[in-house]
């Protein structure tokens, strides 16, 4: 039997053959739809919270404290735009699920699909994605105003970082199961959490890769500067960011889910006669 040349042979391939397309792009423009109240509400809530801050060498405790209730009062609002951000991706993922297993996939109808066949296992991943926004808030103000200052407070930042990424990378793996299994409650934050927990280097990367932007705009000293680097993540950055989520969560299901229980999804969309497994 020929081998299939039309396959890529790693999911390396696979992302470079699909980053730079039509697709990709308009699936980034639909799910920035769903993201957009975020992002907004994260904006406002910033210039505000820089209104405030003028005020800080006047009086710092008073100011101090007007800022963490603008900051809670903020993560409170996020939740029902939390949700909605989950419930594009899911449909995003949805698409790019069967763009890269290599079946027929129109991004006019699959987005949509997915959406509509993940909506309430994506609602709860916004509201996993919510309280893991509240819990780094939070934890930041316990520690900024709790802890003594120096190598302790610091340690303590290292903590709720690290937690914050496991967080990150659970919901990931959540809203990416949810286009692939179907499976129950307990068993996918079973999974997300082992997922999380266990392949956390790797999970690292993807979730700075996939956060980085938003930690630009917080550094970019102009207001048009911060506008273009958004609405390029938005028109395109968004999409790369879900395709690179998309393909090395379909990695991990293959090592620790696939290859046990569903053969016939291992390497799905690869050249299996070419594919070095240690690649994938």
């Amino acid at each position: 039997m020929a081998k299939n040349t039309s396959l890529p042979k790693n999911r390396k391939q696979m992302f470079r053959r699909h980053v730079f397309s039509w697709e990709l792009m308009s699936i980034s423009l639909l799910t920035a739809l769903f993201s957009f109240p975020l992002f907004a509400l994260w904006s406002i809530s910033s210039v505000a919270e820089s209104e405030i801050l003028q005020n800080l060498s006047q009086n710092a405790a008073e100011t101090l404290t007007v800022l963490f209730q603008k900051q809670i009062q903020t993560c409170l609002i996020a939740l029902p735009f939390c949700c909605l951000f989950a419930v594009g991706l899911s449909g995003a993922c949805y698409y790019l699920r069967k763009l890269v297993w290599r079946e027929i996939a129109s991004v006019k109808t699959d987005f949509w699909a997915g959406v509509k066949k993940s909506f309430w296992q994506s609602v709860f991943s916004g509201v996993w994605m919510w309280l893991t926004i509240c819990f780094v808030v939070l934890g930041s103000w316990m520690t900024l105003l709790y802890t003594p200052s120096g190598l302790f407070q610091t340690l303590m930042f290292l903590v709720i970082a690290a937690f914050a990424m496991v967080f990150f990378s659970a919901t990931m793996f959540d809203i990416t199961q949810n286009a692939v299994y179907k499976t129950t409650f307990f068993a996918r934050m079973r999974n997300n959490l082992y997922f999380a927990a266990t392949q956390f280097p790797k999970n690292l990367l993807v979730v700075v890769a996939t956060l980085l932007p938003f930690a630009l705009f917080a550094f970019l000293p102009y207001t048009t500067a911060v506008i273009a680097v958004a609405t390029v993540y938005f028109v395109y950055g968004l999409g790369v960011a879900t395709l690179l989520q998309t393909l090395y969560s379909h990695s991990v299901f293959d090592k620790f889910i696939n290859r046990q229980n569903y053969p016939q999804l291992v390497n799905k969309g690869l050249d299996v006669e070419k594919k070095d497994e240690s690649n994938n």
